[in-house]
């Protein structure tokens, strides 16, 4: 241990459900081993435990205004997040303890998820900077998803404690393939809707059939080499997505 460590006021932050399934001993038995930890570097720190959403971003905010020079985010890549986005650009350091289902940011940076040597390296690794990205005012470390990526995430992240681990992404994310539609279909969706009536005429040109999920139009056309070859209703586009437009160009 270096001097300097031993100089530093340390802040652990420990989300104590992330990856326990919400099993109390399993959570207790992390504050323990924070403690343990920060006595057995000699180090001046305190343990911090969320309660919630978003609290993590409270503590670390706390953690600065009392002077910490080194924040250890022990959760996972939701926690850490919340911790780095509150320490960016200021003049103190972030270890992780990486204890979520992914671990993003951990491996890529090559912190090791055992426990123990993961805090040796909290405490005597070698201090790096990363870079911070930025999206609408919320920054992130490691990666940033939209369309199907953001909304496997989402459901990850709010089914609680009901089945965590990388099996669970594969799940979400097997079922929300098959039916996924981009928020912009559903933009354009509402905006036809609300301004369809008997005095406006709306032209929808588009290749993708689900739109009519959540539009129902007067008449689909089917053009070919210029011309509409086929007028029908909404059942004219259900039969193109099942048999494709070969039947009505023959």
């Amino acid at each position: 241990m270096s001097p300097a460590v031993a100089l530093e006021r340390v802040v652990v932050i420990v989300n104590p459900i992330s990856g326990t399934g919400g099993r109390p001993e399993r959570a207790r038995r992390r504050i323990a081993s924070a403690e343990a930890a920060l006595k057995s570097h000699h180090t001046d720190g305190r343990v911090l435990v969320t309660e919630r959403s978003g609290h993590a971003s409270l503590l670390a905010r706390d953690a600065l205004a009392d002077g910490a020079s080194l924040v250890i985010a022990w959760g996972g890549d939701g926690t850490i997040n919340e911790v780095a986005s509150e320490l960016a650009f200021r003049d103190v350091s972030l270890a992780v303890i990486p204890s979520g289902s992914g671990n993003g940011l951990a491996r890529e940076l090559k912190i090791p998820c055992d426990v123990e040597r993961a805090f040796a390296v909290a405490f005597g690794g070698t201090e790096r900077v990363i870079d911070a990205g930025e999206i609408e005012g919320r920054l992130f470390f490691n990666v940033a998803g939209i369309g199907l990526d953001a909304e496997v995430a989402h459901e990850f992240a709010s089914t609680g404690l009901v089945r965590r681990g990388f099996s669970r992404y594969i799940e979400i994310a097997t079922r929300r393939l098959f039916s996924f539609t981009a928020n912009e279909y559903r933009i354009v969706a509402d905006g036809v809707n609300k301004l369809k009536n008997k005095n406006n005429a709306m032209l929808v040109i588009t290749h993708y059939q689900r739109l009519l999920n959540y539009i129902i139009p007067d008449f689909v056309h089917v053009l070919y080499d210029g011309k509409i070859i086929r007028s029908e209703g909404k059942e004219l586009a259900l039969a193109v997505e099942e048999k494709g437009y070969d039947w009505l160009i023959k």
